[in-house]
This record gives structure tokens, C-alpha cells and sequence, in this order.
């Protein structure tokens, strides 16, 4: 466990550091905009927005492979970020790796329209529910089930 899931950092502190990395980026000010970033995750606050922003500052500086690292770090922290994930399928196909680019654009194109967040979810119920009580749960809810059914074809 990481610091930033026992302490969560202040969440005005996180977005004014991002504000202020993407400023010192829109003035090409790369090495500086990195520095505001790696601080926090040199303090042990893994966000995948910053690796996200990072990626975005690689890109820039025309560091593919830097780029391709940072988008990949944002999603192991955060599966569904679905910017990082679209980035690093642009980072794909700028380097010519146009299997994975389709794969991981089409990828992105399912967490934006919210489908692959719902199977997770879907499928974390379903897990949840195979515990005793929730073997006991399914149960209740397929005896009122098939009561319903009975009831409306025999009416």
C-alpha cells in the first residue's frame, strides 16, 4: 500500500502542481514542468494523472519510449484513465506498432463509452455475491424469481 492510499494529498495541493506543470509545458519549459511532477511522486503519491501528465511532457520532447513508459504507469494505477489510455495507442502508432495501436485505441474507445468499467463492475458483484451470504442472496432472489414467472403464466 502506497502513501497516497493511507493519506490522500490534498487534492487542491495535486491539481494546482498539475496546473502549473501544464503552464511551465505550454511554455516549453519541459525539464521544470517534470521537476513540479517527480516531487510528488518522489514524496510516494502514485496519481495516474501524473504519470499521465508526464507522458504528455515526453511526448513533447519527442521521447516516445519515455512516453510510452509514463502512459503505462498511469494505467497500472488507474486501468480506466481513459486519456492515458488513448495517448499511448497515439504513441503506438507514431511508432509504427500499429497492432497494438488499434488494439489499445479500441481499448480507450470501450472506457470512454463506459463499457469495459461496467463488465469490472459486473463482474466484482458476481464475486462478491459467490460468498455464503451471497450464495444465500442468489437463492432468495431465484425462488422470487421463478414465483414471479409462475404467477404471470398462470394468471
Amino acid at each position: 500500500m502506497n502513501d497516497a492510499s493511507r493519506n490522500p494529498p490534498d487534492k487542491i495541493l495535486v491539481r494546482a502542481a498539475i496546473e502549473r506543470a501544464d503552464g511551465l509545458r505550454r511554455e516549453r519549459r519541459f525539464q521544470e514542468a517534470v521537476d513540479v511532477l517527480v516531487d510528488f511522486l518522489k514524496a510516494g503519491i502514485e496519481i495516474a494523472e501524473i504519470h499521465y501528465r508526464l507522458g504528455n511532457i515526453r511526448v513533447d520532447e519527442g521521447r516516445l519510449e519515455a512516453a510510452e513508459a509514463c502512459y503505462k504507469k498511469s494505467l497500472a494505477v488507474d486501468p480506466y484513465h481513459e486519456n492515458a489510455m488513448h495517448n499511448l495507442s497515439v504513441v503506438y502508432k507514431r511508432q509504427g506498432q500499429i497492432g497494438r495501436f488499434v488494439r489499445t485505441y479500441k481499448r480507450s474507445r470501450r472506457v470512454a463509452h463506459g463499457r469495459l468499467r461496467a463488465s469490472g463492475a459486473a463482474s466484482s458483484w458476481t464475486k462478491a455475491l459467490s460468498g455464503g451470504r451471497g450464495r444465500a442472496l442468489m437463492l432468495v432472489v431465484g425462488i422470487a424469481g421463478t414465483f414471479l414467472l409462475v404467477w404471470a403464466f398462470t394468471r
